[in-house]
């Protein structure tokens, strides 16, 4: 599984750029992971524009902040793409701070 996923990511990576989207925005729970992606894309296509999002999926609240963070940029009128591989499996059973 471990093997599939950096090959997705890799993948990724390589092909997107290429589409030219008008913007690329990466979100991760590892600031480290996402500016070496960020260098990796712009190695691949320097004029494709990205933006990072700080994605913390163990907390539902924080969830909700990273929607506004991107509800709230400016030039973001719609996403077409989200890639997500990163989860959390099954949090607990209860009542959230919202």
């Amino acid at each position: 599984m471990v093997r599939l996923k950096i090959a997705l990511e890799k993948k990724s990576v390589q092909q997107l750029p290429n589409l030219s989207p008008s913007l690329l925005i990466l979100a991760g729970r590892n600031a480290k992971k996402l500016e070496f992606t960020t260098n990796a894309i712009a190695k691949v296509n320097p004029q494709a524009a990205t933006k990072t999002l700080n994605l913390n999926l163990q907390c539902p609240l924080a969830d909700k902040e990273a929607a506004n963070i991107v509800h709230s940029q400016d030039g973001v009128p719609h996403i077409d793409v989200f890639c997500h591989n990163a989860a959390i499996m099954g949090p607990a059973y209860g009542n959230i701070m919202d």
